[in-house]
């Protein structure tokens, strides 16, 4: 996603780590508000329709665990960042 963002927007990887924080951030925003502005779709359908969109969240919530709690991503230093929730980047040559 880095490299892409640099790529298509000329960004440094400082901004665009800042520009997927804040996109994240906004869709994020933007589910949590659709999520509670839902639409009724009738007595029989809404139930369905709030257990499937609580699943969706679920999700999300979900794969951010998971990704800090696996080595794949953070190997050996995925406890300090499960407790600081920051992550130290390698020096980038941009």
């Amino acid at each position: 996603m880095f490299t892409v963002v640099m790529k298509e927007r000329g960004y440094t990887y400082q901004e665009a780590a800042d520009y997927i924080g804040e996109e994240h951030q906004r869709l994020i925003a933007q589910m949590v508000d659709a999520s509670a502005n839902m639409p009724s779709f009738g007595t029989k359908a809404d139930d369905s329709v709030q257990k499937y969109v609580y699943s969706m969240e679920q999700g999300v919530v979900g794969n951010v665990i998971w990704c800090l709690e696996t080595p794949r991503y953070f190997g050996v230093w995925n406890e300090p960042l499960q407790r600081d929730r920051r992550v130290k980047l390698w020096d980038v040559v941009e």
